[in-house]
C-alpha cells in the first residue's frame, strides 16, 4: 500500500509523514504477525497500521493487538452479536419478552434482513414487522447502543433517539456506562484537542466486550427446534456460494458446506445446509426461497430456484 491511497492525506497534510512510516513498517508488521503471515492474516497486518497511525498521529494507547479476539470488524461483529442474541431468545422460548423485540428493531437497524431474523426465530413476519416499528424504552439496553455504535449505524444522541425511539435520557444514560467503562468515547474536535463535537465511537475494550458477548451467546444457543435444509450447490459455485450466503445470513455456523464424501451413497455432489426455524416444512422452504432469492441479488449465475434435496426435522 501507498501512504497516498490513505484518504486526507494530500502532499501539505500535517501527518503524511507519520502515515508514510507507518506503511513503511509493514515488514514490521508481518513479523508481529509472524513469519511468512502476510498473504494469511491481512487482518493482523491491518490492525498494527491502525495502532501505529493511533498512538503516533492520535496519541491514542487504548488499541491493543489481540488478533484472537478481533475475530470480526466492528459493524460485522454488531450484527453477529444481534444474530447469536435472538437466536438464544428463539432457543430459550422468551419470544415475547420486551428484551426480544428490543433486539428484533436493533438487528433491523444494524443491516439483518428480516428473512434472517425470521429464519432464526420462527416468528411470523408480521411480529417482526411489528417489532421493528415500536419506540424502544428501558428495554434498550448498553449493549445495543455499543453495537449501534460501533456498527456506524448511529454515532450520535440524535440519530441513536432516531433509530431506537428511546428516550434522550436513556440514551445518554447508556453512553455515560459505556464511557466509564471505557467501551466507548466521543471524538474530538480537532486532532490535540480534547473538546467533543458529540459523534461517538467504539474503542478497543468495546470491540473487545462485542466479541466475548457474541460467544458467550452462541455457548448457549443451540438449534435443537430447528430444521435443516440442504440444497444442492451447483458445480463450480462452491466458494462463491457460501461467501453470498454469509453475507445474508452471517459468520454463526448455522450455514456450512457439507462436502459430498460425508454421505458418498446418497450425495452427488456439495451441499448447503441451512439452519431455520419454522412451523412446518412448507413455512421453513418458503423461507428458504426468500433467503436464496437475496443471495441472487449479490451471485447472479445462481438459478432461479434452489433445489432442495432434504429436509431435517427438529430434533424436539
Amino acid at each position: 500500500p501507498r501512504a497516498s491511497d490513505w484518504p486526507n492525506t494530500g502532499p501539505n497534510h500535517p501527518h503524511r509523514a507519520t502515515v508514510s512510516a507507518a506503511f513503511g513498517t509493514y515488514s514490521t508488521a508481518v513479523a508481529v504477525a509472524g513469519a511468512g503471515a502476510a498473504p494469511r492474516s491481512p487482518r493482523i497486518v491491518h490492525l498494527y497500521l491502525q495502532w501505529y497511525v493511533r498512538t503516533r498521529v492520535h496519541g491514542f494507547d487504548d488499541f491493543q493487538l489481540h488478533p484472537e479476539v478481533f475475530e470480526f470488524p466492528p459493524r460485522q461483529a454488531s450484527q453477529e452479536l444481534l444474530r447469536a442474541q435472538i437466536e438464544t431468545d428463539a432457543n430459550g422460548a422468551r419470544l415475547d419478552s420486551a428484551a426480544f423485540r428490543s433486539r428484533l428493531r436493533v438487528a433491523y437497524t444494524l443491516g439483518i434482513p428480516v428473512l434472517d431474523l425470521q429464519r432464526r426465530t420462527g416468528v411470523p413476519r408480521q411480529t417482526i414487522y411489528n417489532a421493528i416499528k415500536r419506540p424502544l424504552g428501558e428495554d434498550l439496553d448498553d449493549l445495543s447502543v455499543l453495537a449501534l455504535i460501533a456498527a456506524g449505524s448511529a454515532q450520535t444522541i440524535d440519530s441513536l433517539e432516531s433509530v431506537t425511539g428511546a428516550s434522550g435520557e436513556r440514551i445518554r444514560h447508556a453512553i455515560s456506562c459505556l464511557h466509564r467503562e471505557k467501551q466507548a468515547t466521543a471524538l474530538a474536535s480537532t486532532s490535540g484537542t480534547t473538546d467533543p463535537i458529540g459523534v461517538f465511537t467504539v474503542t478497543a475494550q468495546g470491540l473487545t466486550r462485542l466479541q466475548t458477548e457474541i460467544e458467550s451467546e452462541r455457548v448457549r444457543a443451540t438449534h435443537a427446534d430447528a430444521w435443516t435444509v440442504f440444497i444442492a450447490i451447483p458445480d463450480g459455485m462452491t466458494d462463491a456460494l457460501i461467501r453470498a450466503a454469509e453475507g445474508v445470513h452471517g459468520s454463526d455456523g448455522s450455514v456450512g458446506v457439507i462436502d459430498a464424501k460425508v454421505a458418498p451413497s446418497r450425495m452427488d455432489g456439495p451441499e448447503l445446509a441451512v439452519v431455520a426455524r419454522a412451523v412446518d416444512s412448507r413455512e421453513v422452504v418458503v423461507i428458504v426461497e426468500g433467503l436464496w432469492a437475496m443471495m441472487r441479488q449479490t451471485l447472479e449465475r445462481l438459478p432461479p430456484q434452489p433445489r432442495i434435496v432434504a429436509l431435517s426435522p427438529p430434533r424436539r
